[in-house]
């Protein structure tokens, strides 16, 4: 049961992963989360690194979740020069309404690699796909994604320096080194109630893709009271991270 969860005050809160995750962005893989948002309508990090900066091209490459002013969240990814940017606008399109959400909102998104052409990315919003591309990633740039610096929750890691912090609420945040199947989100999304996606339920199978997954206070060995989660991947022997 998802009692708990993680709060951000949007000022300087925020989770070091602790890992770049290097080898899972170059392939096939899927992010699962929630969040429930003090203000939909920002420019607000919910996850990232990015390498990118004037005074190193060796490194120019970036992972992120965003809001934006209009509110729809953004996915964005570069990669080897190329730059890939999905939002929620298809399927009657998704937005966040200004100011702070009155509930919580379900995110998949699923990056697919092919063998040629562009990759394929999907976000579902709530187990609906809503995916809006607005500039295609190359499988070519895809499969070079090079980063030395830690993915962060809450914010977004730019060369070492933490900013652009979220503000709310963030829950269950798993990464996957699959293609999550299309009934899988909906099944996660579980009508509202969230699933542990440390084992397979129903139409969700693909726990043993599991490559992350911080459950922000319902998870094995979470310490509430002192605002320590782990990672249930490899909960109890993996970093403690201290909010």
């Amino acid at each position: 049961e998802a009692k708990y969860s993680a709060n951000f005050d949007g000022t300087d809160e925020y989770i070091d992963t602790g890992q770049t995750f290097q080898s899972v962005f170059r392939g096939d893989y899927s992010i699962s989360f929630w969040i429930k948002p003090n203000d939909g309508q920002s420019s607000e990090n919910v996850f990232g690194a990015d390498n990118d900066t004037d005074d190193d091209q060796s490194l120019s490459d970036e992972i992120y979740f965003q809001l934006q002013g209009d509110g729809k969240p953004r996915f964005v990814v570069k990669s080897n020069s190329d730059v890939g940017v999905w939002s929620t606008h298809n399927g009657g399109g998704f937005a966040f309404d200004d100011g702070a959400a009155s509930s919580w909102t379900h995110f998949v998104i699923t990056v697919d690699l092919q063998s040629s052409g562009n990759s394929i990315v999907k976000i579902y919003v709530n187990g609906v796909d809503k995916t809006n591309e607005e500039a295609s990633l190359t499988s070519g740039a895809h499969d070079d994604y090079t980063s030395n610096l830690n993915l962060v929750l809450g914010a977004k890691n730019t060369e070492g320096v933490i900013g652009g912090f979220y503000g709310g609420g963030l829950n269950e945040f798993a990464i996957f080194n699959t293609v999550l199947g299309t009934d899988e989100p909906l099944a996660i999304y579980n009508n509202t109630s969230p699933l542990n996606l440390s084992f397979n339920q129903g139409n969700y199978v693909s726990s043993s893709a599991l490559q992350a997954y911080y459950r922000m206070g319902n998870g094995l060995f979470d310490d509430k009271a002192n605002g320590i989660v782990h990672d249930q991947n490899n909960p109890g022997f993996g970093t403690e991270l201290l909010l």
